[in-house]
């Protein structure tokens, strides 16, 4: 299975998860440096080819749009938040 956009642990979802996965590694340049080009790409959320905390901004926007009462993603609502995501990386580029 292909990871997709913003889904960075490859479990098919983008929730809380990925977002403290995201916060580690813009604390630890050194582990973001060892991963895959591809999957370089796909963390910088609003494209200006560096990890840093505005990355994890822009993912905890969209997912707050995307969130229910108890801070999950619901799944019918998990399409559209990666949806959302890709929309942001292109409008950024």
């Amino acid at each position: 299975m292909d990871k997709q956009f913003g889904d960075l642990d490859g479990d098919g979802k983008v929730d809380k998860k990925d977002l403290e996965l995201l916060k580690n590694l813009v604390k630890n340049k050194a582990l973001f440096e060892q991963l895959p080009e591809e999957d370089k790409k796909r963390l910088d959320m609003n494209n200006d080819g560096t990890l840093d905390y505005e990355d994890v901004i822009e993912m905890i926007k969209v997912i707050k749009s995307h969130v229910d009462a108890e801070g999950e993603i619901p799944p019918e609502q998990e399409q559209n938040c990666i949806n959302s995501l890709r929309q942001r990386l292109r409008s950024t580029s």
